[in-house]
């Protein structure tokens, strides 16, 4: 069973207006907009200021919100020590499902131990805002359903295309290689490792898996 959530919706660069009904709090960053690290690091602090304890970041640039939290976490006790119970833990969730990210918020997972916090935020940094879609997709992720990821970068127009890139780069990269001249094939092989270690970069697992076979077929028509 899923608990109450507090939904912000905040465009990027753009000052934040709502605000957090309870102290301390725990927060689901979902970045589907590029942001500047300026603003960033703005938003961060803001969070710290109104009492986050635990920001969990997924989305684009995940990572570097993790970082930020954390500077700005240091940069309010003048990096010096940080007192007991204002030390905010922070993850950041590049390449896992955003309904993994919810089941483990609901489940209180990444809470700091000698802390409750039983309110939740969700802050989508997105261009639109769409409460009524996140709130039923938390919901489902803490159920346990099976849903499909929503503004996923991955599933963005952009992304889409890249796969498909990959997918007819491979299939050309196979024809080329039915070519009996060993310059084409070698200069074939060098081309499906490229795409090989991409699309295991990107975690594209069919086109990983096709490549794959692309380069062993290669490599045993080259040395037999």
């Amino acid at each position: 069973m899923s608990r109450p959530v507090q939904y912000i919706h905040l465009r990027p660069n753009t000052s934040p207006s709502a605000q957090i009904s309870e102290r301390p709090f725990s927060v689901v960053v979902i970045i589907t907009a590029e942001v500047t690290p300026e603003w960033r690091h703005k938003i961060s602090e803001w969070l710290v200021k109104e009492g986050c304890l635990c920001m969990m970041a997924w989305g684009i640039d995940c990572s570097l919100w993790d970082d930020s939290v954390d500077v700005a976490n240091l940069q309010a006790f003048d990096w010096g020590d940080i007192p007991e119970g204002r030390s905010i833990m922070t993850t950041w969730h590049d390449g896992q499902p955003l309904s993994d990210v919810f089941w483990n918020a609901n489940m209180s997972i990444f809470h700091p131990p000698d802390v409750s916090l039983e309110h939740l935020v969700i802050l989508d940094i997105s261009d639109e805002e769409r409460e009524s879609e996140i709130r039923e997709f938390f919901d489902k992720s803490c159920e346990g359903s099976e849903v499909e990821l929503i503004e996923n970068e991955r599933n963005s127009t952009g992304a889409v295309f890249e796969k498909f890139a990959v997918g007819i780069a491979y299939v050309l990269a196979v024809f080329v290689g039915i070519n009996e001249n060993p310059l084409v094939q070698v200069i074939c092989l060098i081309f499906l490792f490229a795409l090989f270690g991409y699309s295991l970069w990107r975690k594209f697992v069919l086109q990983t898996v096709y490549t794959g076979v692309g380069v062993l077929g290669l490599l045993i028509i080259l040395y037999t």
